[in-house]
């Protein structure tokens, strides 16, 4: 006769096999990370060829005396200034391209544009956090197969516990 037991802890090895099995033949099929997940913002230039921005802290307040550094697609410095203590910030004669802008602990890519060339979701003026990306505990790039097999371990894994404790027969 097929007890509870049996029938959970068959689930619970069925979860742990799938587990132990599943992820590494899909890691090994996994390509190669990118850094295509990188956000670039663009952004119109303003006049005379201006980059506008405001810095804030963590918190959203403004950060005054915030250095603020523009560099192009190789990280060579172009000018450099200091928040003022509205948090704005401006350079002038912004060649249009690649550039990455620093605050503090933060760095963005941006893609500047001439103000007649601009997309329309270009926007006017930058915002920058001096504290670096926000993170938040997600799990980020999960997948369906990813999720289905971390939902199977945890169900099967659950059932196997709670009943594999207990001596109850498995009937119909």
């Amino acid at each position: 006769m097929v007890t509870y037991k049996t029938f959970c802890r068959s689930l619970a090895f069925l979860a742990l096999a799938v587990t132990a099995v599943g992820q590494p033949v899909y890691l090994m099929a996994a390509g190669p990370v990118s850094n295509s997940g990188v956000r670039v913002l663009d952004v119109a230039l303003q006049g005379q060829n201006e980059l506008h921005g405001r810095v804030l802290n963590a918190e959203g307040e403004v950060a005054s005396g915030t250095v603020v550094v523009l560099t192009d697609a190789q990280n060579v410095p172009i000018v450099r200034t200091v928040s003022n203590e509205e948090g704005r910030f401006a350079f002038a004669q912004v060649p249009a391209g690649s550039a990455v802008l620093y605050a503090g602990e933060s760095q963005t890519p941006v893609r500047t544009w001439a103000a007649e060339t601009a997309p329309p979701a270009a926007q006017q003026e930058v915002v920058l956090n001096e504290s670096g990306p926000t993170v938040r505990g997600q799990l980020g790039n999960i997948d369906t197969r990813k999720a289905a097999i971390l939902t199977a371990w945890g169900v099967a894994l659950g059932i196997g516990v709670y009943y594999g404790t207990r001596d109850t027969p498995f009937s119909s």
